[in-house]
């Protein structure tokens, strides 16, 4: 299934998730594991990146998703459609989802919680919120509901989200 044992791609990850068999998928993840061991020295871990929306109100020139971009569709997921992928990543063995997005304010607070609470209850996996910068008072909402991190990458983008709080 490793189409070279010395470096893993996208698509051994593809084929590994993929497969029907768990004792085999078990046993290649194990072997996937151990090699990061190895290398690394710590433990894997596989993260499913979910872009919940490409919709921005912010101009950061870097960021393809940026307010004046016109070239691209703007997507954004529904609420049910977010858990539904989330469970369905879930079957495939991902512990970990990291939602993000631009600076959307579609998704309010009570949205938010309700897919972190709802995620929760329903599976195992862990969720990290990369959401860019938001209210304090977002933030303790959505580790009362169970977000297990958020995920700040700091930019001059951030910076000029300030005033918002």
């Amino acid at each position: 299934i490793l189409q070279n044992s010395n470096r893993i791609t996208e698509k051994d990850i593809i084929n590994i998730l993929s497969l029907n068999d768990s004792p085999t998928k078990k046993i290649l993840i194990d072997s996937i594991n151990q090699m990061t061991i190895e290398n690394f020295g710590s433990k894997m871990l596989i993260k499913a990146k979910m872009c919940i929306s490409n919709y921005c109100s912010q101009n950061c020139k870097y960021c393809f998703c940026n307010s004046h971009n016109k070239e691209i569709d703007r997507e954004r997921l529904q609420v049910d459609e977010i858990i539904e992928l989330t469970r369905q990543i879930s079957s495939r063995g991902i512990k970990s989802i990291i939602l993000k997005s631009g600076v959307d304010n579609y998704y309010n607070t009570d949205m938010i919680s309700h897919i972190i609470y709802t995620i929760k209850a329903e599976t195992d996996v862990d969720v990290t919120l990369a959401l860019c910068e938001r209210k304090k008072e977002e933030y303790i909402s959505w580790a009362i509901a169970g977000a297990d991190n958020y995920l700040f990458i700091y930019d001059n983008c951030c910076t000029r989200t300030k005033e918002r709080n």
